[in-house]
């Protein structure tokens, strides 16, 4: 019998990154870096979507480091989980795209 997964190489034929959640394929949100400061460890994403007034998303460096990253540079396209912590939404699962 045919699985879903056996079809993932014809969902996913383009740069974005996926996740599944209930059995639903899904895009994961995209940005690019606004900044990355190396020596203080955080930095902010710009969502792609993202409207006038609307917040950046901040990335810490344990973020990165859990997503098998060092650094951002600034305007790299990156594709994101958003994760609550402290009442805030932080980047996790951060992938580089191609630009």
């Amino acid at each position: 019998s045919e699985h879903l997964f056996d079809k993932l190489p014809l969902l996913v034929h383009d740069e974005r990154s996926y996740i599944f959640s209930r059995g639903k394929c899904l895009t994961m949100p995209t940005g690019r870096v606004k900044f990355y400061d190396v020596h203080k460890s955080y930095g902010f994403i710009t969502p792609d979507d993202a409207k006038e007034g609307d917040k950046d998303i901040f990335v810490h460096f344990r973020e990165l480091k859990a997503s098998g990253l060092e650094f951002l540079r600034e305007q790299q396209k990156v594709s994101y989980e958003l994760k609550e912590v402290k009442g805030r939404n932080i980047a996790s699962q951060i992938k580089l795209l191609a630009p």
